[in-house]
This record gives structure tokens, sequence and C-alpha cells, in this order.
């Protein structure tokens, strides 16, 4: 027989395991760890209480077992945590003081519900803050790069874990087995890289977690010096030294690094409003290289570490210098629509994406000089090339079966073209006072397609998904939407909108922008108030069914879109300083062009 060695230094009692003494010892002790609801009875572990009370005799016809949050409580701010930075929990922490942020602590006294390991939204009240927290940090003139604020905790911004098509097919065709040892494995590739936009959250599983960033073997090895997205890289590097032939190329243009940030800007592909690169057939050996280097450099606002300023600095003179690239390239597709006429070729296709892309970028970065330069020279041009193409004008050929699969992606394209051209635009003219270089009424062209046409992996999925969510009747032109929805008439119109998704109704808030700037710059907002206010009150009401029908859906997170609502909450604030003349104070209604948000930013710590 067994002797025990292990005896309790309180009753004497022996026990055969050192656990089972600890968990002995545990009860002579005056405050027990965790009791049962029911019965009052005390256990050391909460996994053992929460398991006796499932089965506890006192429970008879009480409530469910309450659900515990697993895993610790966290107490880092809201910062952070997003940036995984140490924090030292004082309210506010030294970081952020030190940085000039607001130090909010927003997800720490939540206690959110789960559904399926994603987080889901709450109740109004918490959106409004989590919206308002968001304007905040994205007009915030102390940041370096407004990439930062989509980290607000609490987005719901959970997306698929997936792969690119052209890494699938690639690695379908590589001579790699897929057993083959850990030396090329990409996922060490992003080791230690945060999740950008905070997708993995507290309470999401380890097997998802490890599923998010694993993502197998690279399709190739990208070591080699034969690879052919290597030479790729190698003569990118060579264009970009003609240009700037001082800055430093190595850390940032390498194949692995591109292969890390294409894959980083595809985790977030549908944060792009409306997203204009279409996956399943993007290929980074086969696409121009300036649409390879703006897609690389999308994804890398996303990973640079946040906390080193060096690698920023580095980061924006590479993003300088490759916006010379990619708009010098620009410029030469100018050239030749003139001689070509009305044909849009693939290379101006791609010049127009990679400029759209680059132009987001570049603005992200809170420089004086980046965005004065990309808002009056560059943005300009822009939209003065997508006019001359006639993209604003853009449709698809409407009736049964009268596109391919090929078809509709390249009208769709342009369509998302100039959707992205005009949203920025509005952007502009919102947060920086720019005047508007697109105009509502020329936006005569159809609207995006659904996102599951336009994600159709192949033409057989496609046809699928056509026959589910093809449009009954032609979509209406944003035009057409912004006259009905400033129009006295509202009942006839009304039925039009019902049809509208988030992102419809998402485009149709900022194609307001440029109306309300224009009718503040007239001085006319007292005079057309109760037509513009209707328009907003009009749109809240669409926008909360829309979403409603959303959620239902339980469609994938939307970006930034699900901070529209606090846009409409800004945009009748504005509207109503406006009108009681409470606009003397804040330089943000002088309507003075600025390059970074700090007017706009003042006005919403006033307002909230």
């Amino acid at each position: 027989m067994s002797t025990t060695s292990h005896t309790c230094s309180v009753c004497g009692r022996g026990f055969l395991r050192r656990t089972h003494l600890l968990r002995h010892e545990a009860t002579h002790r005056s405050t027990p760890g965790h009791p049962c609801q029911f019965c009052g009875k005390s256990f050391v572990r909460s996994d053992v209480a929460r398991r006796h009370a499932q089965s506890c005799r006192a429970r008879n016809d009480h409530d469910a077992v309450r659900a515990s949050k697993r895993g610790r409580r966290r107490e880092a701010c809201d910062h952070c945590f997003s940036h995984k930075l140490s924090c030292d929990k004082k309210k506010p922490c030294e970081r952020c003081t030190s940085s000039g942020r607001n130090c909010t602590t927003i997800r720490v006294d939540q206690d959110p519900h789960r559904t399926q390991g994603y987080l889901v939204r709450g109740s109004a009240e918490e959106s409004n803050r989590l919206t308002v927290s968001f304007l905040l940090n994205f007009t915030d003139p102390n940041v370096h790069s407004t990439m930062d604020s989509l980290n607000v905790p609490g987005a719901d911004t959970t997306f698929p874990f997936q792969r690119p098509s052209w890494w699938n097919r690639a690695q379908r065709e590589t001579d790699f087995p897929s057993t083959q040892p850990s030396e090329a494995d990409f996922s060490l590739l992003l080791w230690g890289i945060p999740d950008p936009f905070n997708t993995l959250t507290m309470e999401t599983e380890t097997a998802a977690e490890e599923e998010y960033w694993n993502l197998g073997l690279p399709p190739y090895p990208v070591h080699a010096e034969n690879g052919q997205l290597q030479d790729r890289v190698r003569l990118l590097v060579s264009e970009l030294q003609q240009i700037n032939p001082e800055i430093e190329y190595g850390d940032l243009l390498t194949g692995p690094n591109f292969l890390t940030n294409i894959l980083a800007f595809f985790r977030q592909r549908h944060s792009q409003v409306p997203p204009t690169i279409h996956w399943p057939t993007f290929d980074p050996e086969t696409i121009s290289l300036h649409l390879l280097l703006a897609v690389a450099l999308g994804g890398a606002t996303l990973t640079y570490p946040r906390d080193d300023i060096t690698s920023l600095r580095k980061l924006e003179a590479l993003c300088e210098t490759a916006e010379s690239f990619i708009f010098n390239n620009l410029d030469t597709v100018d050239t030749v629509i003139e001689c070509e006429g009305e044909e849009i070729s693939d290379a101006t296709i791609e010049a127009c994406q990679a400029a759209l892309l680059i132009e987001v970028v570049q603005v992200s970065f809170n420089s004086y000089k980046t965005r004065r330069r990309i808002l009056f020279q560059r943005h300009t041009y822009l939209v003065a090339v997508m006019r001359s193409l006639r993209l604003f004008s853009s449709t698809h050929t409407h009736g049964e079966g009268s596109e391919t699969w090929a078809e509709f992606i390249r009208a769709e394209l342009l369509i998302r073209l100039a959707a992205g051209a005009f949203f920025n635009d509005a952007m502009f003219v919102l947060y920086f006072n720019h005047p508007p270089c697109a105009t509502v009424s020329e936006m005569t062209g159809d609207l995006t397609c659904d996102d599951n046409l336009w994600d159709a992996e192949t033409e057989r999925e496609f046809a699928a998904q056509w026959a589910l969510s093809a449009p009954t009747r032609r979509p209406p032109r944003l035009r057409d939407l912004i006259s009905r929805m400033l129009a006295e008439e509202w009942m006839e119109a009304r039925g039009v909108f019902q049809d509208l998704n988030i992102h419809d109704l998402h485009l149709v808030l900022w194609a307001l922008q440029p109306t309300i700037f224009n009718l503040r710059a007239a001085l006319s907002v007292a005079s057309c108030f109760s037509m513009a206010s209707r328009a907003l009150e009009r749109w809240k009401i669409l926008w909360q069914n829309a979403t409603e029908r959303h959620k239902e859906s339980q469609r994938k997170s939307e970006g930034i879109i699900q901070y529209a609502s606090g846009v409409a909450w800004l945009t009748c604030k504005i509207l109503e300083a406006e009108c009681n003349a409470g606009a003397q104070g804040s330089p943000y209604f002088r309507q003075i062009g600025r390059h970074n948000a700090a007017d706009l930013h003042q006005l919403i710590k006033e307002y909230q």
C-alpha cells in the first residue's frame, strides 16, 4: 500500500500528491477562493467551482451559471494594450502623458459579450463613445499616423482567417512539400508584429490566434536569389534609387518584407473604402511595379513598430520617393490617354490604383509638407485624370448574363476607383477644410457592388453569388440619391433607399460633406439649415435599418464604416454651430484650409 509523502502542516492529514496538498491547505485559510453561488461551498480554483456549479444539488430552478470572462482582467490603457506596450496603469499613464494623447480605458471598463469568439457590438451609448474616441484619435495632431486611430479598442474588426488566392495558387505549383521544415516558414516573418486593427482580442481562442498568423510555407523560396519576386524587388530598388539615390532601402525593400506587408494589407482589405484591389486575381509577379509598391507600403503602414520613430522616419522617406515614382508614371499614362482616345488599358487602371493607394498612405502621416503636396498637387491631378477617363460615370452593362466575370470585375474596378477618389475628396473636405475637387453632380456612375460578388474566388462562385445578390433593378446614381435626400418630398423617394446597404449609405453620408461645405462657403447655411439637417435625420433612420440588416446577416466587419454615425453626429454639430452663432470662437469655421485636423480635433473635444 502506498504511503503518504505530503502532510498538511495544519491538521496532519496526508496526501499522495503535492497538488492535492496545496488544494487542501487552501481550505484552512480564512478567505476561500471561489464560492459556489448556490450552496456556498468554496473552491481554490475557479474552473473547479464552475464545474461544481453546473451540477450543484442546491441549484434547483436557479438561473444559469453566470458567465465569467476568462483570463486575467486587463489593466493597461487602451493605447498601450493595442500597441503591445508596457503600461504603468496610472490614469493617465506615463506614455500617454508624454505623447499628449488621451489615455482611455474603454475596454477595461467593459464586459463585452462574446459570440463564436468574436466581439459583438454593444449598446448605442457604448457605440457613440467608441465613435467619438475614434474621431478624437483620427484628428489628433500629435499622433504620427492616422493609422494608429484605427486601433480604437472595442472596434468590431474581425476578418476571416484567409490567405490570398495568389498565395494558394503559387503554393500548389511550388515544389516545396507541405511537411518541409520551418526553415522557410513565413509565419516567422510576422512574429512580434502587432495585430494592426485589434482583430484578435483577449478572448480569442488560442487555436484561432495561431491560425491568424500561421500562413504556412511561402509559395516560393523567398530567400532564393533567382525568385521572380526577388528580381522584381531589385528592379524596384534600382528605379527608386534613380529618384533618390541617398535613401537606404536595405531593410524595407526585400522579398520577405514585401510578402509580410502585402499579407498585412490583405488581412485588412475591407478597411479600404471601397476596396480597390481584386485579390482573387491579384498576382505580385505580374502587376505593375507601381501598384506592387503601393500595396506593400499600404501594408507597411500597418506593421511598423509604433514606438520606433526611426522606423517611421525611414518609412516616410520611402513613401515620399514612392509617391514621386507612382505619380511620374501616372503623368506618363495621362499622356498616352490623349493619344489612345477612350480605350482604358490595364496599365492605366493600375496607375490609377497605385496613385489612389499611395495618396491614402501619404495623407495618413501627420506631416504638414506631405499633406499640402498631396492635397494641392497629387489629389487634384488624380481627380483630373479620372475625370478625363470618365471614371465618375462608369457603369456595368446591365441585363441578365450581359457580362462575364472578367468583364464585371473590370467595370467594377473602374466604379470603385471613382468612388475611392470621391470618398478621399470628401474626407479632405471635412477633416482639413479643403475645397472639394470632385463634385456630386458628376457622380453619375453605378454604386459599388455587393462585397460577396467582388470577393468571389472563381467564375463559378461569382455566378452563384450573382444569382443570390444580383440587383433586381438598375441601382440609382449617387447624384440622384443626394438630390432626393435634400428634397422636401420624401415619401415617394424613400423606397429607392430601402435596398441600399451600409457601403452605399456610407458614401451617401460623405457625399453630403462637399454639399454642406459649399453652403457654408456661400454663407447659405442659415437659409438651408432645415434642408441639410433634414437630410441627415433621414440618413440616420436609413443607417439604423441598414446596420440591423447587416448584423442579422453576420457579415464581416467594415473598418471605418462602422464609425459613420459619429461623422453624422459631428456634421450635425457643425451645422448647429453655424446657425446658432456658435461658430465664432473656433478657427475651423473660417474654412481656411489646414493640413492637419487640429481645429476639428479641438471642436470635437468641445462637443463630446
